[in-house]
This record gives C-alpha cells, sequence and structure tokens, in this order.
C-alpha cells in the first residue's frame, strides 16, 4: 500500500476510495445546478506546512526586510554609525581649536589695548620719516612696545584715531595702550644725537664700559652695574646662565662684538638690550642647538670660546687650539687643569706672556692653573669666528701649544715636546724646528 502524504493533496485515486468510506450519516452538500468537475486547487494558495516530526526551534531569528527599490533606481546604502561619531568629534575639536586660536588673539589685542598686563620699562623708538601706520605699527612690535602689529592698525582705523604721525625718537613704554601711544606718535619731537661705538672681539666688559663712556653713551659705572644687576631674564641664554658667586661679570661673554650707533646720554639698559639683541641675532638656534648636541650648555660654549679668542689668531689656530683644550676637558684624570695664561690674566687684571710660579699658584677661581675644568665664566667677549671654531670640534692628538715671538702656534701631542718648544722660544725667541708641529 502506497503510504499517504500527510499534509500534502492526496492523489485522485485515494480521493475516491475516501469518498466511498466515508461514513452514511455524514451530510452532504445539495447539488446546486448542473453538476460540474471540482475546480483544481491554485497553487498560488496552497500552504506548505512544517514537518511536526522537526523540533520547532522556541524563537525566530530577526530579518531585515529586503529594502523596497523602485524600478530604475539603485537601493540607498545605509549610513555609517562610526562615520558620523568620528565627523562630529572633528567637528568639536575643531570648533575648540578655533575658539582658543581666537581667544588668545583678543586677549593679545586687549593686553595691547590697555598696557596693564605688561613690562614696565623706557625704551626709545625711532620713527623714519615719511613712516605709515603699518610702518609704525610694525617698529613698535620688533621693539617689543606692543605684541600685534596688526590689532594696532585695526584700533587705529575702527577708532579713526588720526594719521598725522610724526617722525622722530620716542621714548616710549610697553603699558601705554594704544590710544596713549598713537596721541604720543602725533606729537612732534626731535631726534637725539648719535655716535657709532666699535666694539672689537676679545674685549672684556670693563674695556667696554670705558669705551661707552668715553663715546658719552652711558656712565662706565651704570653699565657695570646693570651687566652684573640688570634684569635681561626675557632673553632666554641670559636666563640660562648658572648663578655662581665666583663669577665676575654676569653678562661677560655676551656683549657681541660689532659696530653699534647709540644715543648719546641713553640709559645703560637700553645700551645692554642692543648687545644682547645682536647677540641672539647672531648666534642663531642652529649653533646653540649644535653646542646642545655636543654636550655643552650655551654658557660653557661662550666660555671656552672667550679663551679660544685670547689664545687663538686665525681661523685655523682657533681650531686648533680650541681642540687642545677639549681634549683636556674631556681627559679630566690626566689633564685635570686647562693651564691657560688667559685665564690667569683675567684673574690677575694684568696681561701675563710668561708665568711665574707664583702667579700659576693664585687662588681666583678664574685661574686654570689651579682650578680644574673651565673658569666660572667668559674672560672677554669672543666674536662669532671663535664661536664658530669651538663648534668645529676639530680633531686633534694635541694638549699643549705655544706661540712664539712671531706668533706662530706650535702644538705638542707630549710635555716632553711642549717643554723643549718652550726652552727654545725662551732661548732665541723661535720654536724648535725639528719637534712638535708649526702652525701659522
Amino acid at each position: 500500500m502506497t503510504e499517504k502524504n500527510q499534509f500534502g493533496p492526496a492523489p485522485e485515486e485515494e480521493k475516491t476510495q475516501s469518498a466511498e468510506q466515508a461514513p452514511a450519516e455524514q451530510e452532504l452538500p445539495e447539488a446546486a445546478g448542473e453538476e460540474k468537475d471540482a475546480p483544481q486547487e491554485d497553487a498560488r494558495y496552497q500552504i506548505q506546512l512544517p514537518n511536526l516530526d522537526e523540533e520547532i526551534p522556541d524563537y525566530v531569528p530577526a530579518q531585515n526586510p529586503a529594502p523596497i527599490v523602485e524600478e530604475g533606481k539603485k537601493p540607498r546604502r545605509p549610513a555609517k554609525r562610526g562615520a558620523g561619531c568620528f565627523g562630529t568629534v572633528v567637528y568639536t575639536v575643531a570648533i575648540l581649536l578655533v575658539s582658543v586660536f581666537f581667544a588668545v588673539v583678543v586677549l593679545t589685542v586687549l593686553n595691547d589695548i590697555t598696557g596693564l598686563v605688561k613690562d614696565d620699562v623706557q625704551i626709545d623708538v625711532t620713527i623714519p620719516e615719511g613712516a605709515t601706520l603699518s610702518d609704525i605699527a610694525d617698529i613698535l612690535q620688533e621693539n617689543h612696545i606692543i605684541n600685534s602689529a596688526v590689532g594696532l592698525k585695526a584700533y587705529a582705523k575702527i577708532t579713526n584715531a588720526g594719521s598725522n604721525y610724526q617722525y622722530g625718537v620716542y621714548t616710549l613704554n610697553p603699558r601705554m595702550g594704544y590710544s596713549e601711544l598713537l596721541s604720543a606718535l602725533q606729537q612732534q619731537t626731535t631726534f637725539r644725537k648719535t655716535v657709532d661705538v666699535q666694539i672689537i672681539e676679545g674685549r672684556t666688559v670693563e674695556q667696554i664700559a670705558e669705551i661707552l663712556e668715553a663715546k658719552q653713551v652711558c656712565s662706565a659705572a651704570e653699565f657695570l652695574d646693570a651687566v652684573n644687576n640688570g634684569d635681561f631674564s626675557d632673553y632666554d641664554f641670559v636666563a640660562q646662565i648658572p648663578d655662581n658667586a665666583d663669577r665676575k661679570y654676569r653678562l661677560e661673554g655676551y656683549i657681541f662684538p660689532d659696530t653699534y650707533e647709540f644715543y648719546v646720554a641713553d640709559t645703560a639698559e637700553n645700551v645692554i638690550r642692543k648687545f644682547l639683541d645682536a647677540f641672539e641675532k647672531r648666534v642663531t638656534e642652529e649653533m646653540r642647538a649644535e653646542a646642545e648636541a655636543q654636550g655643552m650648555t650655551i654658557d660653557e660654549l661662550i666660555t671656552l670660546a672667550s679663551i679660544v679668542q685670547k689664545e687663538g689668531k686665525s681661523q685655523n689656530t682657533m681650531e686648533l687650539v680650541s681642540s687642545v683644550f677639549r681634549n683636556r676637558l674631556n681627559n679630566p684624570q690626566e689633564y685635570p687643569y686647562l693651564q691657560s695664561n688667559a685665564t690667569l690674566s683675567y684673574a690677575l687684571g694684568e696681561a701675563i706672556v710668561w708665568a711665574t710660579n707664583e702667579q700659576m699658584n693664585n687662588p681666583d677661581p678664574y685661574n686654570s692653573y689651579t682650578n680644574e675644568g673651565l673658569p666660572p665664566g667668559a674672560i672677554c667677549n669672543p666674536g662669532k669666528q671663535a664661536i664658530e671654531a669651538v663648534l668645529a670640534n676639530e680633531k686633534s692628538d694635541y694638549y699643549y701649544f705655544v706661540t712664539d715671538d712671531n706668533g706662530l702656534f706650535y702644538f705638542s701631542k707630549t710635555a716632553r715636546e711642549h717643554q723643549r718648544e718652550v726652552e727654545a722660544i725662551q732661548e732665541t725667541g723661535q720654536g724648535s724646528r725639528g719637534t712638535g708641529k708649526r702652525v701659522s
């Protein structure tokens, strides 16, 4: 016997048999009209029921309905949630950065307008003939009177501050607000008398003080007092100078040699700031970075350069002299003392050519015969050539040098070689030609 399908439609013969076996008492529907064959069921309306023998899960996984797509259109891709959050974060950060930037700008300009939170110093500023407001604003910013040239120009335009600005020399203060500054610059003034002053490499601050006084720039006493006690910590290289009670002059080494134009009867502070401005420009950031890379602070660089300036002559001899001192500094166990007559001369205040035992035993902190390593500070104000000679970091095997009466240099590797050169020079005025190295 064929097994019946429990749920699907029965075959035709099975239907007939089923009908014949139906119970008699079952009511059959009355025929209505002409008897017709029963219509076949439309497959579209057939229901497929699950197999009851299979286990029915107690949940149905959720399924996303397929998107309805109109004909001729591509389905829209759902937006990525992460992208939206990231965009919000970026937007928020951008808004914060812009807000901080504008806040800083606003505070800077407001500080300029009021002049309250600024240094209380007198600064002489020269306004050339024919200078425009833009020129004046730039000059004031360069001289640290204002922080924002753009802010001053905007303020002058908004307030209609006028345009009748005068040329001349003005004594201004950073604490003067925009209104006071613009008003002062519209008052007639006169040019102050100036004088040119040349500072040669290797001069000490005491010698420079005498030159400035002779040129009527400022008194020597005021200059030396400002060198030691003036507040110039706004220059980063000055702020890094170590506090050392043995240091004779705090700014020795930083009065940069050059030719300057100073006002007659100026203040010592203005004069020193002009020197420090020149140092800041000539001793560049690259040079300072190179010194740091070689394991030296700026002050150590300037101190060693001041000794090289006094001992050397040409660029070649300066580099070799520097190599002698650096070799000693790098080998303190064998050569703890630099033994430089230049440092002894600074300590004693007189030029020493051939030092006596008494002089070499002087305990002054600047005497490198009795004190190890570098002295407490520079012994003069070196020029750029001496500073570059130190940074060149010339490599040699020399630990000694001496000069003869003609200014020729003799470099030696050992004390014995050096002693022979010294004795020859003391006897004949010239070094030995057979040993050592003679460099002009």
